[in-house]
């Protein structure tokens, strides 16, 4: 079902009493900060998930179709994204990967801060997840190719204090609509 999920770590007390606080479904996970991996396996058993979909906090502002069509390619594939093939502007990067996927990723990579790198960037490792049994989907954007989609002008992301105050901007000039 539409569901949303935050991932707290347990040292960050602050967003653990934010989030029991305003009722808001959570799962709080006893790792190091910058082990993803381990994160997301932690929440996946917690949440006895199927399928994970992965949306960083640094993308406030992605397009909800982009979720929507990776969580429709799970239903095939056991990993999806729009980032392998970049043709989506910098903000709209989600990425979604099954249980038992996610579960063998983890035995090659144990500890990882940039979650699924390895299947979208190292070849062979992409060649072992496919020889694994493992299905990717590619998602591009299908009505046009984005020709630079890191473009200072049209990057949602938030990076830099700069990115801050532009995606303030843009989402204030687009909320006033």
């Amino acid at each position: 079902g539409d569901e949303t999920l935050v991932l707290c770590v347990a040292s960050d007390q602050k967003l653990c009493s934010y989030v029991k606080a305003n009722n808001i479904n959570h799962c709080i996970v006893n790792c190091q900060e910058n082990n993803l991996l381990q994160r997301y396996l932690q929440c996946a058993e917690q949440k006895k998930a199927s399928h994970i979909i992965r949306i960083t906090a640094d993308c406030p502002l992605i397009d909800s179709t982009w979720i929507e069509r990776v969580s429709d390619a799970l239903d095939k594939f056991d990993y999806a994204s729009n980032t392998m093939h970049r043709t989506v502007i910098d903000g709209d990067d989600v990425q979604g990967i099954s249980k038992t996927a996610l579960d063998w990723y983890a035995k090659k990579i144990p500890e990882e801060e940039h979650l699924f790198s390895h299947i979208e960037c190292d070849m062979l490792f992409r060649d072992a997840f496919i020889q694994n049994g493992f299905t990717i989907e590619a998602l591009v954007h299908e009505k046009t190719m984005i020709e630079n989609p890191f473009h200072p002008l049209t990057k949602r992301s938030i990076d830099t204090k700069e990115d801050l105050e532009r995606v303030r901007r843009y989402y204030e000039d687009t909320t006033k609509s």
